[in-house]
């Protein structure tokens, strides 16, 4: 799928970082989103020092607004989005479910599914 356009989402590190080289070394244009500049930053350049095309995108996929403003940056540089490889997670509070306050539950499904079920990029890249 050349030309294709993929947003990796926890691209900063582990599996994300490692699924955004993967497609890059494929062709794919790479849109790297992360909450962690300095993380997601390394990640692109590693991809351009490979003659690859990417570009960061700095956010928390638990807030609409930023993810909103993730998106359009991401359709302004290349028009369209192919592939969304749907990574980013958090581990939460590790607690007995007695001891676990509802706000530490919602953070933890905020992150972890809402926004990978509700909230599709698809949809606001063809919009």
């Amino acid at each position: 799928m050349k030309s294709a356009v993929a947003l990796v989402t926890g691209a900063g590190s582990g599996i994300g970082k490692a699924a955004a080289l993967a497609l890059a070394r494929e062709g794919y244009k790479i849109d790297a989103l992360g909450h962690t500049q300095d993380e997601i930053a390394s990640v692109v350049e590693e991809i351009a020092d490979a003659d690859g095309d990417a570009i960061s995108l700095l956010a928390d996929i638990s807030v609409e607004e930023q993810m909103s403003a993730a998106v359009a940056q991401l359709v302004k540089q290349y028009g369209r989005l192919d592939v969304v490889v749907a990574n980013a997670g958090i581990n939460g509070v590790w607690a007995p479910i007695d001891d676990l306050k509802l706000s530490e539950w919602n953070d933890t499904i905020s992150v972890n599914l809402y926004w990978h079920v509700f909230d599709d990029p698809h949809d606001r890249a063809r919009a």
